[in-house]
């Protein structure tokens, strides 16, 4: 079993409501099954997601109470909206400040969050490499950093260090999470999220965890009827790769 699958706290940092749902919701029901404690951390409220019949302060609130719906099937323990402009954002400081705030109130040991590189797959959508981005400045060296926003120490939050950091849409995938217990319940979550995907998404959603056990066995990693893929990478000090055994490839 892998070193992250001893962990107590995750956090799933996204852009958009349903973003963690639809890339990770397999994995995040099986580890809150197993007790760990989940936080969404929500960039946006997807006040843009839509075709323009609905004004944006409503189709925030919908999309927030589906978050919300979907948290709920998953197990997760609590969810957090930063308030950020959907399809406007950017890896600027104040969006590192405001991950980092929740880094250090929560204390994951694992952070799943967008891939912050384009690449010629899945996943190109700008506000999900601005997020990718801002986690990754939070988790090293912002969130670990005591001179870093020194305010947040006045509010009581100290600096905290992420082990570990699981990227979605990821180019090059080293790590394979089996969901076949799962597979069901994310598609539940994913189907809270009724402004954004219809029943025939699910049909897609099942196919593309089935296509990523296919790719799991391909690299060494059979018996997986459903999997969720990420780019695995260890955040602990360099040196505790080498005295605990926890190095990562890539």
């Amino acid at each position: 079993m892998s070193q992250i699958h001893n962990v107590a706290r995750v956090m799933a940092v996204m852009a958009h409501p349903d973003d963690a749902d639809v890339r990770a919701g397999g994995t995040i029901a099986r580890w809150a099954a197993a007790g760990k404690d989940i936080t969404y951390v929500i960039a946006t409220s997807g006040n843009r997601g839509g075709d323009g019949s609905v004004p944006e302060a409503d189709l925030a609130a919908t999309r927030e109470a589906e978050q919300r719906a979907a948290a709920d099937v998953l197990g997760v323990r609590r969810v957090v909206f930063l308030g950020h402009e959907d399809g406007y954002l950017t890896p600027s400081i104040e969006l590192r400040g405001d991950i980092t705030r929740e880094i250090r109130r929560y204390r994951p040991e694992v952070v799943i969050t967008h891939n912050p590189t384009r690449h010629f797959g899945y996943g190109n959508h700008p506000d999900h490499f601005a997020v990718g981005e801002a986690t990754y400045a939070a988790i090293y060296p912002t969130a670990r950093n005591p001179m870093a926003f020194p305010e947040l120490r006045l509010e009581g939050l100290e600096p905290w260090e992420v082990s570990w950091s699981m990227a979605i849409d990821a180019a090059r995938p080293n790590h394979y999470e089996d969901v076949g217990s799962t597979g069901a319940r994310k598609l539940e979550a994913i189907a809270r999220h009724g402004s954004q995907y219809g029943p025939e998404y699910l049909i897609a959603a099942e196919g593309i965890m089935r296509s990523h056990a296919a790719q799991a066995a391909a690299n060494g990693h059979p018996g997986m009827e459903l999997a969720e893929v990420y780019r695995l990478r260890f955040e602990g000090h360099p040196r505790d790769q080498f005295t605990t055994g926890r190095m990562v490839p890539g």
